[in-house]
């Protein structure tokens, strides 16, 4: 089976700046196209394939702008471990390369767990590994050897 996912978005060269009419109707529909791939990448196992979850992780990191999507943030309060651990792979590496990294700060703890827990699928084994080392590239004080480390 095929599945199709077609996207286009057109930013006029020139905005008038004294309107904000096409400047916000692009956001608005950058706002829209981002709530539908953040559900393809969370959706039921019926819902998207593997492949559409990656493609649909590439645009979410190319329309944010380097800004992490708020519904990341207030779904679950921002708590990876309330996802099904077999999506949370599809993002997280997008969230490291995203400007907020208070997520993964916020997330420290489900990373290391899900890297040392032996039920862990690889894929998860590696997102989780990946993020770790972004994140302590970024910010060496957030593992703590007292708290993450065993």
């Amino acid at each position: 089976a095929f599945h199709y996912v077609t996207a286009t978005l057109f930013k006029p060269l020139q905005l008038n700046i004294r309107s904000s009419g096409p400047s916000r109707k692009i956001s608005e529909v950058t706002h829209r196209v981002l709530q539908e791939l953040f559900a393809l990448l969370v959706g039921g196992d019926g819902f998207a394939p593997p492949r559409i979850r990656l493609l649909s992780a590439a645009l979410v990191r190319e329309l944010s702008a380097g800004d992490t999507p708020y519904f990341f943030r207030d779904n679950f309060g921002g708590d990876f471990s309330q996802y099904d651990s077999n999506k949370v792979k599809y993002f997280m590496p997008v969230l490291s390369e995203l400007s907020n990294s208070k997520l993964l700060i916020q997330n420290i703890s489900n990373l290391v767990n899900w890297f040392v827990n032996d039920e862990g699928s690889l894929g998860l084994k590696m997102a989780a590994l990946s993020n770790l080392i972004a994140l302590v590239q970024r910010f060496p004080s957030a593992l703590d050897k007292d708290l993450h480390i065993r």
